[in-house]
């Protein structure tokens, strides 16, 4: 399925097959997802909470950029100049003047 990554109403309700009082008795129950609120311009859905609750999505998605990924040989690095007692360069820039 090649969907945008957040959902309107009419996109989950035709995507599901629901009417507005059975997507709204599933939030209730728990087994649908809530909107996200815009501030008062409508909800919109998470596009993975809505197929994962429809049964839709199989697997957790992945971070593709990899946010939080562990790089090995920064680790290294850092714990070579950690045991050597060397300090690490920081970039220390100057303050800018506003």
């Amino acid at each position: 399925m090649d969907l945008p990554a957040r959902l309107s109403l009419p996109e989950v309700l035709a995507l599901a097959g629901y009417s507005r009082s059975t997507l709204r008795t599933r939030q209730k129950a728990g087994r649908m997802p809530w909107p996200i609120d815009r501030g008062g311009r409508g909800g919109i859905y998470q596009r993975d909470a809505v197929l994962k609750a429809l049964g839709l999505l199989e697997e957790e998605p992945t971070d593709p950029a990899g946010a939080w990924a562990f790089n090995p040989v920064a680790y290294q690095t850092a714990l070579a100049a950690d045991r050597a007692g060397a300090k690490l360069q920081r970039n220390r820039a100057k303050p800018r003047r506003i």
